[in-house]
Formats: structure tokens, sequence, C-alpha cells
């Protein structure tokens, strides 16, 4: 392909991207329902041990004690226990006002997020009280036979 082909294409590429940007779409909120942030859920029974606990090393040391020091930021003491339910990347409609959400919460970065589980939850929408209930948590664990995953990390 030819160097002005590619320009040109990568010019309608661009132009037709910008054109969407443009578009507006109506949508209005009918309903919301909130969860906040500090919500814990305890890991899974088949979880190691060791997971019960997390957020014990976002102070740059490991802290055992459950809220034993306070990030200074945001003065929020850590660690929790159990494993946070905020964090969520995926979310599937499984009808009913019920959600299946991947939770992958970590706290930063792969040093300080080793005690944080990735989980499956599945969360029952109230709409009309704004509330949100937890049906289930941790589900599945599962196996990975190509170890794509470290064992914490099971999904």
């Amino acid at each position: 392909m030819s160097k002005i082909t590619l320009l040109a294409a990568l010019a309608v590429a661009m132009l037709s991207t910008s054109a969407f940007a443009q578009t507006q779409f109506d949508a209005t909120l009918k309903a919301h329902a909130e969860l906040p942030a500090q919500t814990f859920v305890p890991a899974p029974t088949d979880a190691p041990h060791s997971l019960n606990i997390s957020g014990r090393f976002t102070s740059g040391t490991r802290v055992e004690t459950p809220y034993g020091w306070a990030n200074p930021a945001s003065g929020i003491a850590m660690p929790f226990p159990g494993q946070p339910l905020q964090g969520m990347s995926g979310v599937r409609s499984l009808g009913d006002d019920r959600f299946l959400l991947l939770t992958d919460n970590g706290f930063g970065n792969k040093a300080n997020s080793s005690d944080a589980m990735l989980m499956f939850n599945i969360m029952k929408m109230d709409w009309e009280a704004g509330k949100v209930g937890i049906r289930t948590h941790g589900i599945p664990q599962g196996s990975q036979p190509r170890r794509a995953l470290p064992d914490r990390h099971r999904a």
C-alpha cells in the first residue's frame, strides 16, 4: 500500500470517528442504585486463608492488623477484613434487575495487590430504594488447567 493511500485511509477513519463524536443521543436516567465504596464481602470458603484480609501491602510495608494504618491521601484505614467490591470492570445483565459483575479490584499495582481477589459477584438492584443487594459472591472459583493466572487470582 502506498503512503498516499495509507494517509487517505487514515484521514477517512479520523473524520468518520469525529462525526460519531458529534452525534447526539437522547437518553434519560430513570433510576440508579448505589453501592457504598467501602463495601466488603468475606473471601469464599475455598479461597486461601490469607485472602480473608485485603490491602496488607498498600502502605509500602506489610500491615497485618485490620485498619492498622490510614492512607494519608484519603484517610481510609487499611487493611480491610474481607474483599472489597468496588473496582468492577465487567458487567452483564442477567435479567430481573440482576447483574453479573467482575470485581478485579487491586490497590494500584502488582506489588500492593497480591491479596486482592479477582471475583465474580451477582448483585440485585433495588431501583426504587436506590440500593444494591449482594446475592452471591466469589463465584466460580473454578480451575485453570493452563495456569494463565497466579493461584491467588483464580477465575
